[in-house]
């Protein structure tokens, strides 16, 4: 009778598989290690991120009257961040400044007001003011700073854009503007002197505007327009005005002409 012999490859694995067993008896049970919670970027989880901030900016100020002490301007405010902004108690201060940066130990206050605009994200508001100071003559102070939310009532991601500044024209920027008529050559001509040599300013062209005439815009280096009289009517004008393009490429506030027509006619 044959004697049954099991593989010796066969009897290794069991006793391998029996030592472990051995090992593990009695050893606490290890549990699944929970699944990782599902996250949201933070800055779109509702009511519920302190990361979603406004971001306002001076987007644009734009003067519309310029005087020796003062100025009228225009601005826009601008909310670019990813949150809303409530402006409630919101405060602007425009300031005259010897340079674009506003340092408020050094430069002179113009003017602080408040608005009180709901800025949802990439909203813009529009306004108009005017600041004025005593020492603020156009030589020392050639420049208007606005800083929005200066109270800092608005929790925002980024303060460094809340000042701009804008250049002021000084004082007989334009002078001799005159406006003439020849009626032999049935035209008008527009003369006019630039001073800004003189305050480092570089002539970079004009606009020329008569009423019911149009506007028409010309080069660095020109002095004067003519402008024929209205070809049917023979209507002449009657002003005019000349304002100088200024470094930010917008034009400056116009200095009017001498009037040639009678008032009330």
């Amino acid at each position: 009778m044959g004697i049954l012999r099991w593989p010796r490859s066969l009897v290794a694995a069991l006793a391998c598989a029996a030592v472990l067993a051995f090992l593990s008896w009695g050893a606490p049970a290890v549990a699944d290690a929970p699944p990782a919670p599902l996250l949201l970027p933070r800055a779109y989880i509702p009511f519920a991120s302190r990361d979603v901030l406004p971001d306002l900016r001076v987007a644009s100020i734009r003067l519309t009257e310029t005087l020796e002490f003062g100025a009228s301007f225009t601005y826009r405010v601008q909310n670019r961040g990813l949150g809303n902004a409530n402006l409630a108690q919101f405060t602007i201060q425009a300031w005259f400044s010897a340079d674009p940066f506003l340092q408020k130990d050094r430069d002179l206050q113009g003017a602080i007001f408040s608005i009180s605009p709901f800025l949802r994200a990439g909203e813009t508001y529009e306004g108009e003011a005017q600041a004025a100071n005593a020492n603020a003559d156009t030589f020392a102070y050639p420049y208007l700073i606005i800083e929005i939310d200066s109270a800092g009532a608005v929790a925002e991601d980024d303060y460094s854009n809340n000042a701009a500044a804008v250049r002021r024209p000084p004082g007989g920027l334009l002078s001799a503007v005159q406006l003439a008529w020849d009626l032999s050559a049935g035209r008008a001509t527009v003369t006019w002197t630039f001073n800004g040599a003189a305050r480092g300013l570089t002539d970079l062209g004009f606009r020329i505007s008569l009423p019911g005439f149009g506007a028409q815009e010309v080069p660095p280096g020109t002095r004067s327009l003519d402008v024929p009289f209205a070809p049917f009517t023979g209507a002449k004008p009657c002003s005019a005005s000349v304002a100088a393009l200024n470094p930010d490429g917008y034009f400056w506030p116009a200095t009017i002409s001498n009037s040639l027509c009678t008032p009330g006619r």
